[in-house]
């Protein structure tokens, strides 16, 4: 039985039919195994804590600290939320775009997305219609996903 089984495997032909039989089951094996990774990775990366802020209660003063200049952290705070910006200093950092951003209150601006200073010092959003309102939520999901939340700020 198995001398008949040998002498055919080792057969040009019988290899080939073979290992074409296993490739493509190897093949599929690996994408398989891949698919089931990222979706593992997915389900378990770990998730910044962007929704649950710290104790700390910050004031308008005390947030203008830190902005890159004043102090070494970054922090730009969006609908009550006080968020670290430090890892994207080169956005919110001294010279760069959002600079504007640092150490205030970004509420209005971001929903309007507005640089003017009159929109920073304004933390009122009563008067946005919805779709500005559904751009300020985009933002804040931008940092939730971003950044880790250090605390709230004092209204």
């Amino acid at each position: 039985c198995w001398y008949e089984f040998w002498e055919e495997f080792k057969s040009p032909k019988s290899m080939e039919a073979y290992f074409s039989d296993l490739v493509p089951c190897s093949i599929d094996i690996v994408c398989l195994t891949s698919i089931v990774g990222c979706i593992l990775y997915c389900v378990l990366k770990p998730k910044r804590d962007g929704h649950k802020p710290s104790n700390t209660v910050f004031n308008s003063e005390q947030l203008a600290k830190f902005n890159g200049i004043d102090q070494d952290q970054i922090y730009v705070a969006i609908n009550g939320n006080v968020y670290d910006v430090t890892s994207a200093s080169n956005f919110y950092g001294p010279g760069a775009g959002y600079h504007i951003f640092a150490g205030k209150n970004a509420t209005r601006a971001l929903a309007l997305t507005s640089f003017e200073t009159k929109d920073i010092e304004n933390d009122c959003i009563d008067d946005l219609d919805e779709n500005r309102l559904k751009v300020l939520n985009e933002w804040i999901e931008k940092f939730d996903s971003k950044y880790s939340v250090v605390g709230t700020l004092e209204l």
